[in-house]
């Protein structure tokens, strides 16, 4: 799952790109905040584009390439050192 935010300065082409990056990189979903019905009309094309690209693509299979295990202690602590430390060898 990813967001995008609407904000007043990018354009439908820029907003059309971040929903294709988002599909392209593995999200199912994507939420598309925005506040106004202002803000919807002038998005109105990249979000068809969108509905029209992604609607019936489907959902592909995640297969990661390394995975890790650690314990939920070693998750909350403060330092997370042993963590970050197999993330960045893997």
């Amino acid at each position: 799952m990813n967001e995008i935010f609407y904000d007043g300065i990018a354009t439908n082409n820029d907003y059309i790109r971040q929903f294709d990056e988002c599909f392209e990189f593995g999200s199912n979903i994507v939420v598309f905040a925005i506040s106004t019905d202002s803000q919807m009309e002038n998005c109105k094309a990249a979000i068809r584009n969108a509905s029209n690209k992604w609607r019936n693509v489907p959902i592909a299979d995640i297969k990661p390439q390394v995975s890790m295990k650690y314990s939920v202690t070693q998750l909350l602590d403060s330092t997370n050192a042993a963590i970050y430390k197999e993330y960045e060898q893997k």
